[in-house]
């Protein structure tokens, strides 16, 4: 803390655990807390309320908390690789660092009152979710590896984090807007973890041949790439647009220029993936954004965040409606000879 203003310079926890290390299916050799039962060392982070579980890829039961004999993690458990146990585990420390150090966030709750927990090795050719209580993650099938990259685990707890938040109903639109939401946490936090490796796909690194299949990921970049849209239409399937948010993000936090599917010239000056992930979480943590969300209250939401954090008519401001005006979700752009538009001025 600075003695002088007071403001918080950075922040860490100081109730460290026993440090493991293991060989990740996807995160390669990397390093994590750990908890010593007495008899065995157990994938739990204490300081952090983070605990990870083994299930024997036949059920989807909660299964039973990793275990291993000496804390290097790079075998087996249960006949069952703990590659993708090292990878869950890892990442839920990744996101849990990334909200505290960047949204100021201790957990899903705020307050670390509430276990992260997630479940390898779940079910039968199952992909990832997040069922309300823990994160589960699939070993996939024959197209697909098993659900434990970085960018997944962190969109799986991005619905998590909509649940103490936002509540997203997750019904019409809101779909769209929550799925959006978790690729935003999903690829800020790789980008915040593995700056000099990620990029804007979710869970290409689970296809097995993502040039022949390119649609079963997403892309935020480019998301027509995949076959999925990058414009807001109301015609739409309302529930099949989250990439629509994803590219919204992606402008916000890179900047961008071009013509969208409505024939609309944009031009977008990026401020930076963490700043424009703050504006989608305070939109949320603030709900500013309802629970029955449209793509337009979603827009209004972010604008009245952007403007909370950074000022009416600052230049985050203006690039979070412009950003919505490039995907279509505001029809004209933020500034108009010189005045700052706000989207309830705006004919739509």
């Amino acid at each position: 803390v600075d003695a002088r203003t007071g403001e918080v310079i950075a922040r860490w926890n100081d109730e460290s655990g026993i440090q493991g290390e293991g060989d990740g299916l996807y995160s390669g050799h990397v390093y994590f807390e750990t908890n010593w039962t007495g008899s065995e060392y157990e994938m739990r982070d204490t300081g952090r309320n983070i605990t990870t579980y083994h299930g024997n890829a036949r059920d989807t039961s909660r299964g039973v908390i990793g275990t291993d004999p000496d804390n290097v993690w790079d075998g087996f458990w249960r006949d069952l690789s703990q590659d993708v146990g090292v990878d869950a585990h890892w990442g839920a420390t990744k996101v849990y660092d990334y909200w505290q150090q960047v949204f100021g966030r201790d957990g899903l709750d705020g307050a670390d009152g509430v276990e992260i927990s997630s479940t390898v090795h779940w079910g039968v050719n199952a992909a990832a979710g997040w069922n309300g209580v823990y994160a589960h993650f699939g070993d996939g099938n024959g197209m697909l590896r098993p659900y434990t990259s970085l960018d997944i685990v962190g969109h799986e707890f991005g619905h998590a984090l909509i649940d103490y938040t936002s509540e997203l109903d997750y019904t019409g639109e809101s779909v769209s807007i929550e799925e959006g939401f978790a690729d935003i946490i999903g690829v800020s936090v790789d980008f915040f973890a593995r700056p000099g490796s990620a990029n804007w796909q979710v869970g290409e690194q689970e296809v097995i041949d993502p040039e022949t299949y390119p649609e079963l990921y997403r892309s935020l970049d480019d998301p027509e790439r995949n076959g999925d849209p990058d414009t807001y239409s109301d015609e739409a399937v309302p529930e099949n647009q989250g990439t629509v948010v994803g590219h919204q993000f992606y402008l916000l936090s890179v900047g961008g220029e071009g013509t969208n599917d409505n024939h609309d010239t944009f031009d977008v000056t990026g401020i930076g993936t963490d700043v424009a992930a703050k504006i989608w979480y305070t939109a949320n943590n603030n709900r500013y954004i309802p629970s029955d969300a449209t793509f337009y209250n979603s827009r209004n939401g972010t604008e009245d965040a952007a403007i909370e954090l950074h000022g009416y008519a600052s230049t985050e401001h203006i690039q979070t409606l412009n950003a919505w005006y490039a995907v279509g979700v505001l029809a004209e752009p933020a500034v108009i000879r010189g005045t700052v538009r706000r989207p309830n001025t705006v004919v739509l």
